[in-house]
């Protein structure tokens, strides 16, 4: 049986094999896990998940002890070196929004708390550096100060990258 749907969760919750297609092309095909967990390209990465995955350009960069991909707020290490990354190149890093570990006082940059989105037992937390936003979902009642700064990290095993074309790289 073919079921069509606009709606991700719909799909996600009833498909056993989800198809994702983008202005006529299909994009991914896999098991609701597969797609969440390992989008094959950023459409894929931005499309499936509410809030979005997070999404923030990054420039990569070989060193002696690996690679890191790296922007004004961080620098993260590449945990899957992957030959195709070159250094200079212009990528996008992304992560989903549970994977952005909010702290008062450790972490790889700093956010300031914009607002907080109460959804049952978590909520999300919309956050802002500079003219950046990010999401992070946090367990409910974590965050309840709006107007205040928090440090954030990211973990490098939650990362994909995605060259400029859209497609993943690691």
């Amino acid at each position: 049986m073919v079921f069509v749907t606009h709606d991700q969760e719909e799909a996600m919750t009833l498909g056993d094999k989800i198809v994702i297609m983008h202005e006529g092309r299909i994009q991914q095909v896999g098991s609701a896990y597969d797609i969440y967990n390992e989008p094959q390209n950023q459409f894929v990465a931005e499309f499936i998940g509410s809030p979005s995955a997070n999404m923030v350009e990054a420039t990569v960069e070989r060193r002696d002890n690996g690679v890191v991909v790296e922007n004004r707020w961080f620098s993260l290490p590449v945990t899957e070196d992957d030959q195709s990354l070159e250094s200079g190149q212009q990528v996008t890093v992304a992560f989903r929004p549970e994977y952005l570990e909010l702290d008062a006082e450790n972490g790889q940059f700093e956010l300031d708390v914009n607002v907080v989105e109460p959804h049952g037992k978590d909520d999300a937390v919309y956050l802002s550096v500079d003219d950046k936003e990010f999401t992070a979902i946090t367990s409910q009642g974590t965050i309840t100060d709006e107007s205040k700064s928090l440090h954030a990290r990211v973990s490098p095993d939650n990362i994909w990258i995605f060259d400029d074309t859209g497609q993943r790289l690691v």
